[in-house]
């Protein structure tokens, strides 16, 4: 029987490009030699000094080099919890403040980080790396107050495939890029809760002799475009589940070449914002059922759920299923994403562990990490994108 995302895959123009190349590494920047590279790290202010709650906060990205780091640093103030002004449950203020953060170019959005895909990408981390990480985001409990500097980092990937210089964009010579981060400032944390502190994004840059950087453009921009395997957040359309209801179904417009799938369904009444355990998620399309999980599984032994982490990180950090369409990555061939491109009418279909509490309600969110490929112009350094399907 003939498997359908195979079947996609085969047809898809992205993963057609990147099999064809016997050299994966034309995928990053290209050297013929091994330079000397240093680290400089840059703390740049938002541009206007526009930032607070509420706003998109912009900044430059300087023009130093090899971008390999990009952190997001705000500080804030949080009120007693105890207080009946304060509206959230047990998490991390690190997420729940931000919606999106986004690297742009020209007014084009690159690649965007949702906070859903930020999960995600702590999903997949080891419980020693997320414990970092949440402790660097500043996890806040029921009762805590005080003010809270946070540090939230770019998880993204610019060229997945293997190269010590991959992961990286060239400042030096492509257009100019920007930052922006959405902080918000309702759902788990409202009311006057949250005062603003103040914020800055810091870069990290490798930098080489200038010789050397004059050797990396002329490999990589002379003859062609610089092509480059980059990834980015799609959000499906929410379903709302009503209270009793079992089960829910949410339709993939995703056509695109996935990485990895975060499913979690959102009880959204106001007394609590947490997710509701899964039993099931079952994945239909071309008339037939592609493939089935169950919740255990992907908490236990699958690729990714926040419950692995400290109890006392709990709330709308529970429950977060990642399916990861990369787990053959060791094998021959391409093997890091399934293509939705020509599955007929895809489905996300999750039967919940029990039912929306009476008078309640809750959301099913989907959201893809999509793979995209980019070019960028030997001319001019301007970025274009290309193919995501």
């Amino acid at each position: 029987m003939s498997n359908p995302f195979l079947l996609s895959n085969k047809n898809s123009a992205l993963i057609s490009i990147v099999d064809a190349s016997a050299n994966k590494s034309v995928y990053a920047y290209k050297t013929a030699a091994l330079p000397t590279i240093a680290h400089e790290r840059v703390s740049v202010s938002p541009n206007g000094g526009n930032e607070g709650l509420d706003q998109t906060i912009t900044f430059d990205v300087p023009a130093y080099g090899l971008l390999s780091r990009i952190i997001f640093k705000f500080s804030v103030t949080v009120a007693d919890g105890s207080s009946s002004s304060v509206n959230h449950v047990p998490g991390i203020i690190g997420l729940d403040l931000i919606d999106y953060i986004e690297i742009s170019s020209q007014n084009r959005v690159i690649s965007r980080q949702t906070r859903d895909m930020l999960m995600s990408k702590l999903a997949e981390l080891t419980n020693a790396e997320q414990s970092n990480l949440v402790t660097a985001m500043q996890q806040i409990v029921a009762a805590s107050n005080g003010a809270f500097t946070c540090y939230v980092p770019w998880m993204g990937m610019i060229s997945g495939l293997d190269s010590s210089l991959s992961n990286v964009y060239d400042t030096s010579f492509t257009e100019r890029l920007q930052v922006r981060v959405k902080v918000g400032a309702g759902g788990l944390l409202s009311d006057g809760a949250v005062t603003w502190g103040g914020s800055s994004c810091l870069f990290t840059f490798s930098t080489m002799k200038e010789e050397d950087m004059r050797a990396l453009h002329m490999a990589n921009y002379s003859a062609a475009p610089l092509v480059m395997l980059n990834s980015t957040a799609f959000t499906e359309n929410t379903t709302s589940i009503a209270a009793a209801a079992t089960t829910a179904t949410t339709d993939i417009s995703c056509n695109g070449v996935v990485r990895r799938m975060l499913i979690r369904v959102n009880r959204s009444d106001e007394s609590s914002s947490k997710n509701l355990e899964i039993a099931t998620i079952v994945l239909n399309g071309s008339g037939r059922e592609l493939i089935r999980f169950d919740g255990e599984e992907l908490r236990l032994l699958g690729n990714g759920n926040w419950h692995h982490q400290p109890a006392e990180v709990s709330g709308v950090y529970e429950n977060v299923y990642v399916i990861d369409f990369t787990v053959g990555k060791r094998l021959p061939g391409y093997s890091g994403g399934a293509s939705f491109r020509e599955i007929a009418a895809p489905s996300v279909q999750v039967t919940l562990a029990s039912a929306v509490p009476s008078g309640k309600t809750a959301v099913l969110h989907v959201v893809h990490e999509q793979l995209e490929l980019l070019s960028i112009l030997g001319s001019n350094g301007r970025i274009q994108q290309s193919i995501s399907s």
